[in-house]
């Protein structure tokens, strides 16, 4: 049985978790659910061992994991706990059996029970997301641990292939206690035994999928959390939201302003054009002149040049 008791986490004075006081079966799919940033993967990395609360206890089977030294603590790890991360956490010039084998060599079974067992040769860096993420379900399994830990298993997965992991993880839990940390609320509901809902670092509310399932109507619940989880999180970033409205607005006044200025400028600019332009009229005279006809006109008689020019006369000496 896992039963966390006042567990308070702070990181740079900033309180992540508080006072989460929960106790979990030791069989069963457990979900947490929450926006980002209410404190699901940090819960998951206390469970773990990975991290430590700032204050509270976390008890497996009455054994308190938080007092453990660090060979105790490496003990806990590998007696009770398997971890599936969503970036799988492979090595990708490997193939599949030589990832598990670092672990140990009885993975044949395990493959064949997820249906990979043909893939044992093929190499990491060449398998599909959901093939990948097979391959990080068994090697969590083979020390066939007591509580598998699951962040974000089906993340990075199309909604098909996302179901098939849930099933997986689904058949997991009939011996084991599964946790999986999911934004995916329909999931959540279709595959969970028990579902925590977290805000701000809190268990905002508990639902026992278990007594309650045939009352839920899977479609209007998820709609209802998705619109609480929406108006939860416009709430919780209020500050923000106003100083990016206010930012907006300056923006947009700034943009006016320039845009009003800059045609004030043109303005200014015609009329001063015109007012000094006006002072120095072009005068266009009717009559022109054509030189080709001036040229061919012009005569000569000792020595003496003649202009035959009806607009005006040059006398040339």
């Amino acid at each position: 049985m896992l039963r966390l008791k006042h567990v308070f986490k702070e990181y740079n004075n900033q309180s992540v978790l508080k006072d989460i006081n929960i106790t979990l079966p030791n069989k069963g799919l457990i979900s947490i659910v929450g926006v980002s940033g209410s404190g699901k993967s940090t819960l998951l990395n206390l469970i773990g061992g990975i991290d430590k609360p700032s204050k509270g206890s976390i008890f497996i089977n009455n054994v308190d994991v938080t007092k453990l030294n660090n060979k105790d603590l490496n003990w806990y790890h590998n007696k009770y706990l398997g971890f599936i991360f969503q970036s799988y956490n492979l090595i990708d010039y490997l193939s599949v059996k030589d990832n598990l084998s670092l672990i140990n060599n009885n993975y044949e079974l395990i493959l064949k029970k997820l249906n990979i067992y043909n893939l044992k040769d093929k190499k990491v860096n060449l398998l599909s997301g959901g093939e990948k993420q097979r391959v990080a379900i068994a090697r969590g399994i083979m020390k066939n641990p007591k509580i598998l830990l699951c962040d974000e298993p089906t993340g990075a997965l199309d909604s098909s292939t996302s179901v098939d992991i849930m099933n997986i993880l689904k058949e997991l839990s009939k011996d084991r206690l599964v946790i999986v940390v999911t934004h995916d609320m329909s999931l959540a509901h279709r595959y969970s035994d028990y579902i925590l809902h977290m805000q701000d670092g809190k268990i905002l509310n508990e639902l026992n999928i278990k007594d309650n399932y045939k009352n839920i109507d899977i479609g209007k619940s998820c709609k209802i959390k998705s619109h609480k989880l929406a108006n939860n999180h416009l709430n919780n970033k209020k500050k923000r939201n106003i100083l990016i409205s206010i930012s907006f607005a300056i923006g947009l006044i700034s943009l006016g302003l320039v845009l009003s200025i800059n045609q004030g400028f043109k303005k200014a600019i015609d009329i001063e054009e015109k007012n000094s332009l006006s002072k120095y009229p072009i005068i266009i005279n009717k009559d022109s002149n054509n030189i080709e006809d001036s040229l061919r006109n012009k005569e000569t008689d000792n020595n003496k040049v003649y202009s035959n020019d009806n607009n005006h006369i040059n006398i040339i000496t």
